[in-house]
């Protein structure tokens, strides 16, 4: 099973034997690759058919312009967008601007995440009650399966609070981008756990050994380390998972008492 790295100050680890720290994008789950741009990473064309890169390491294009513009964790979203789409200008750098893209409000793997949720919550990870042709690992792993994920583990498939993590971590990867994770965490009621930890939004700092501020040459390097983004953090506290009942329709109703720390 292909497992995910994490990153250190001082570098990249894994517990998987096959992860090359200097490859580190190599071998991931399937849908990193076809979600994600990383540094470095070739999508599109300009408008003169040269290769178009994802600029994020130290110096490149998409790191040394304003901080406004800045791509602060060094990740681009390649969900929902195809190749073709980013054709740039080079006399201006817009061709972004250019095209639209699909937003999807439902998906089939939304149903089943939701589904081995519900499942695992009423019933446990295996049993499928009378009336019932799936079980939450059986909902679990039909997402997996269609990107050539391998089936939960046992050890998991076992144990329903294991399968809950589980399904949490999968609605985060197969969902990305699709609007439900913070919805999703306060769903959960464990925004405070995951929000309030020190620096929780993390990207990585990319060194090149030999790229200019457009495109990587040849016999290039890239050395990565931690880093945290500070400029979107966040304070998140308990009264958050609810909203306040505006003044004016609080005062309607002799007996009514608002939402918890408002």
């Amino acid at each position: 099973m292909v497992t995910k790295p994490n990153l250190t100050a001082t570098g990249w680890v894994s517990d998987d034997p096959a992860f090359n720290p200097a490859n580190p994008y190599a071998n991931r789950d399937p849908r990193f690759d076809a979600f994600i741009l990383y540094p470095g990473e070739q999508y599109g064309t300009f408008s003169d058919n040269s290769p178009n890169y994802v600029c994020t390491w130290e110096g490149g294009r998409d790191v040394s312009v304003a901080p406004s513009e800045m791509v602060r964790t060094r990740y681009m979203v390649k969900k929902w967008q195809w190749p073709e789409s980013v054709k740039l200008d080079r006399s201006n750098d817009n061709g972004y601007g250019l095209y639209y893209y699909n937003t999807i409000h439902i998906r089939t793997t939304q149903v089943w995440l939701d589904y081995a949720e519900a499942m695992n919550e009423a019933y446990g990870p295996t049993v499928k009650p009378a009336g019932y042709t799936y079980s939450a690992v059986d909902a679990v792993n039909m997402v997996r399966n269609r990107v050539g994920m391998p089936d939960v583990r046992a050890e998991i498939a076992g144990d329903k609070l294991k399968l809950r993590e589980l399904i949490r971590n999968e609605r985060a990867v197969e969902l990305l981008f699709e609007n439900h994770r913070w919805f999703d965490l306060r769903r959960w009621m464990i925004a405070e756990e995951v929000l309030n930890v020190p620096n929780p939004i993390k990207g990585v700092k990319v060194t090149a050994s030999n790229a200019t501020a457009l495109k990587p040459n040849p016999g290039n390097v890239f050395t990565y380390e931690l880093l945290d983004v500070t400029e979107e953090v966040r304070v998140f506290q308990r009264r958050h998972y609810w909203y306040p009942v505006g003044e004016d329709e609080a005062n309607r109703m002799v007996n009514f008492k608002q939402n918890p720390g408002w």
